[in-house]
């Protein structure tokens, strides 16, 4: 059976994988009946601000959620919550 450390490193190998991100907070993780439930926050380039070619970085801080079963396979992942947040870029 699966301990909590091993659901962390499963859904931030995960998150990186699939968001294509460095970093990765996992902000909730818990075991439920058949398996465990996470939160994971990232941010991710703002896909309209990177076609645009706009010189400002933007990313937007997203919140997911990730279930697994008992064995620690992915079954599903949801966008829960998405917010813009603006870093410009100094050179």
């Amino acid at each position: 059976m699966a301990n909590i450390k091993e659901v962390r490193e499963k859904v931030i190998e995960f998150s990186r994988e699939t968001f294509g991100v460095k970093d990765v907070k996992v902000i909730s993780a818990g075991k439920v009946k058949k398996g465990w439930d996470a939160e994971v926050e990232v941010l991710e380039d703002n896909a309209v601000v990177k076609a645009a070619g706009i010189p400002a970085q933007v990313k937007d801080q997203n919140i997911y959620s990730i279930k697994m079963d008992e064995d620690l396979n992915i079954f599903t992942y949801k966008l829960e919550e998405k917010r813009a947040q603006e870093k410009v870029d100094k050179e």
